[in-house]
């Protein structure tokens, strides 16, 4: 009886070992896939991997070498270098002809006219200067024709005294040089004064030439503070001037 009891509980635990080992064969299959790199699925179905990327890199600027100018933009444009800031310069210039005189020259545009009886004049309008600047060219038939240069600067002498009727006599200076040039295709000479006009003081121009018995001068006067802005425009109609036959 006692053996038959054993073997029974023998029995028992048999069976209950083979049950625990039928229940792991049973047990469902692990399907998971492992991660993969890029766009791949990690399992079926909606899951999708998401990839661990490193982070952004850090871009460096570029930097160009200190002796390297700097790229321009295509569409930045440039100002140009040494601008004509010059407020004396003038749109054009017109021609006059005295028959008269048998002259021809150019003068400023918008410049007033001055008649003489001996003198192609013109001014500058008012409006624009303290002292309007004046250009003038004279004509003086002479009993002679000059016989040297002693002659031409003699008359040119009476030229300036007959300026300082103009301005206060004792404040007319002209310059300490006589510059030998040319005018009207003939030997010249020229020079240059300082005076007073009121409060204001004045800087003038003039050359002087013979052809035949005609002396012609021409004449430049301007604001002593505008004389060098100038200088372009008075040696333009200088050298605009011609004897017409």
């Amino acid at each position: 009886m006692k053996k038959l009891r054993v073997f029974a509980l023998l029995l028992a635990i048999a069976l209950i070992l083979a049950g625990c080992s039928k229940g792991q064969d049973n047990a469902p299959e692990n399907t998971e896939t492992p991660a993969t790199n890029g766009s791949e699925t990690a399992a079926q179905g909606d899951v999708f991997a998401y990839p661990t990327l490193p982070a952004d890199p850090v871009v460096t600027p570029e930097t160009l070498p200190s002796d390297t100018a700097a790229p321009v933009p295509q569409n930045e444009t440039l100002a140009p270098a040494n601008a004509n800031t010059n407020p004396y310069a003038v749109a054009g210039y017109s021609s006059v002809t005295s028959q008269s005189l048998a002259l021809t020259m150019q003068y400023p545009t918008g410049w007033t006219n001055k008649p003489g009886r001996y003198t192609i004049c013109y001014q500058q309008p008012a409006q624009d200067a303290v002292f309007p600047a004046r250009i003038a060219v004279t004509v003086k038939t002479l009993k002679h024709t000059p016989e040297d240069k002693d002659d031409i600067i003699t008359e040119f002498r009476t030229f300036f005294q007959s300026l300082t009727t103009m301005y206060e006599k004792d404040d007319f200076t002209v310059g300490d040089t006589l510059e030998e040039t040319t005018f009207l295709g003939q030997p010249a000479y020229a020079s240059t004064y300082v005076t007073t006009s009121g409060v204001t003081e004045v800087k003038g121009y003039c050359v002087i030439t013979a052809v035949g018995r005609k002396l012609c001068v021409y004449h430049f006067c301007c604001a002593y503070d505008d004389y060098a802005a100038m200088e372009p425009l008075r040696i333009a109609v200088r050298d605009s001037v011609r004897y017409i036959t």
